[in-house]
């Protein structure tokens, strides 16, 4: 049987060292002691209910771990897809770079966080 430590740190490997308040709890960590985690240096609390491995090495393209992280539903699952052009540039096969804007807005149950594509361009024509 593994620590809750390690099961943690199996999860927050798979996404940049980034991990949710549910993901602690289901790797065997109290819903009580996050402050106390957070406290001790140990994890660095970046938005409500997402946290970072204080000690994991800092990754690329981690705004697309956090966004996948921060759009989940009650059940954590998931509610968001990249675009075409993000999964593009991930797997290096175009030359288009998206640039995104984050854009929030109030909704009806709160705080509503939307990445918008501004525009796509080359490299060349952002070197114009």
């Amino acid at each position: 049987m593994h620590s809750p430590e390690s099961e943690l740190f199996e999860i927050a490997e798979t996404q940049q060292g980034y991990f949710t308040f549910q993901q602690a709890i289901a790797a065997g960590f109290s819903d009580k002691n996050h402050a106390y985690h957070v406290k001790a240096g140990d994890w660095i609390k970046v938005f409500r209910g997402i946290y970072r491995l204080a000690k994991y090495p800092i990754g690329e393209r981690e705004e697309l771990v956090l966004w996948f992280l921060w759009f989940r539903n009650r059940s954590n699952v998931p509610q968001g897809v990249y675009s075409h052009y993000t999964a593009l540039d991930l797997y290096e096969l175009s030359d288009n770079m998206p640039l995104l804007k984050p854009h929030v807005v109030y909704g009806s149950s709160g705080w509503i966080v939307c990445v918008k594509i501004v525009f796509c361009c080359t490299d060349s024509q952002l070197l114009a």
